[in-house]
């Protein structure tokens, strides 16, 4: 996958391109709805591309410390998007000044440098100064450059509207099986193993991603049940997890028994899903 970042405006280029554009924090199942529509678009020598923004707007605009981190740390949203078929990713570094940009601006000057064939967002889409614009606007603005825009609508799960918001309230609380019906898959972190003793490994996450995200979203204070893999195919190890109560960007996991020898795993990086809470 081809990463490219974006200050203000994209490099010009004649790759035919389908392009998705929003958030995709969590790459969840309405995400993967956008993505499934936008490949359904692909006609031969056509590329699947996505511009998202971040640090999630929210912060970076207000400092709302709960979209300081993210369900999807960019390493994470890159190896899920190109498993969706994605091979061109627009990182838009979203500032306060980014934010002033206008929406003739973003659609005449901005989406007008790619070889846009066609413009999947979903429903909830909204962009540019006026900051209520929304799908609507971005259709009527699109048609003067023959641009279609298609807008996928919101998917529902269990009469839940599928958002990263909601997803990120479940995992922060625990709820951790309401958040796999969003996200299609089990919620997990990722980060380098460190020994601490006999069964015990602190997992060392990332303190700061090169999208300004600080680390992935975490729940509260607690022990959890969890699964701990050092590779895909490798053997799967249940473990005790808890957070650290001196450094956020830690996680202690305490193997369940002495199912695996865990010398093997130090300092390397390994996969930790969440199962339930236990205490």
């Amino acid at each position: 996958m081809k990463v490219i970042d974006i200050a203000y405006e994209p490099p010009r280029s004649l790759e035919p391109l389908v392009l998705c554009i929003g958030k995709f924090d969590g790459v969840h199942i309405g995400h993967q709805k956008l993505l499934r529509r936008a490949e359904q678009a692909l006609m031969e020598g056509y590329q699947l591309a996505v511009m998202s923004f971040s640090p999630h707007p929210a912060w970076a605009l207000t400092g709302n410390e709960k979209y300081k981190r993210a369900l999807t740390p960019i390493n994470e949203k890159l190896r899920l998007l190109k498993k969706y078929g994605v091979s061109r990713f627009y990182r838009v570094h979203f500032t306060k000044e980014y934010a002033k940009t206008d929406v003739d601006t973003f659609v005449f000057e901005h989406l007008t440098r790619l070889n846009l064939k066609r413009i999947v967002v979903g429903e909830g889409f909204n962009f540019g100064k006026p900051y209520e614009s929304g799908t609507e606007v971005l259709q009527a603005l699109c048609r003067q450059i023959n641009v279609p825009v298609t807008v996928v609508p919101v998917l529902s799960e269990e009469g839940l509207k599928i958002s990263s918001t909601d997803i990120r309230h479940y995992v922060s609380d625990g709820q951790f099986e309401k958040a796999k019906v969003l996200l299609g898959r089990d919620y997990y972190i990722s980060g380098k193993v460190k020994l601490k003793g006999p069964n015990h490994f602190e997992l060392c996450l990332p303190k700061e991603h090169p999208d300004g995200v600080d680390g992935y979203v975490l729940p509260v204070e607690g022990a959890y049940e969890m699964m701990v893999q050092g590779d895909l195919d490798g053997p799967i190890l249940m473990a005790k997890g808890f957070r650290s109560l001196h450094d956020e960007d830690r996680y202690h996991l305490v193997l369940s028994n002495e199912q695996h020898s865990i010398e093997a795993l130090n300092n390397r990086d390994i996969r930790a899903t969440f199962v339930r809470r236990i205490e």
